[in-house]
C-alpha cells in the first residue's frame, strides 16, 4: 500500500471540502468533467491524472493557489 504524502493529504482533503472549486480548476484546464454530476473519487481520479501523468504545471500552479487561498 502507498503512503500518503503530506502534499496529497493537502490535496485530498481539497478535493473533499471543496469539490466545486477543484471542478472549475479542472474544467479551466480542459478535463471532462460535470459539477453537477462529478463524484469525489472522479473528481480525485482527474487531479491525480492532471498533476502525476500529464504533469500540468499550469494546472497545479493554479490548484496550488486555490488550496493556499
Amino acid at each position: 500500500m502507498e503512503k500518503t504524502t503530506a502534499v496529497d493529504k493537502k490535496i485530498n482533503d481539497f478535493i473533499y471540502y471543496k469539490p466545486d472549486v477543484a471542478v472549475v480548476i479542472l474544467q479551466q484546464f480542459g478535463y471532462d468533467v460535470d459539477l453537477q454530476t462529478a463524484t469525489l473519487p472522479q473528481i480525485t481520479k482527474l487531479v491525480y491524472t492532471a498533476l502525476y501523468i500529464n504533469q500540468d504545471k499550469d494546472f497545479a500552479q493554479a490548484l496550488d493557489n486555490a488550496i493556499a487561498n
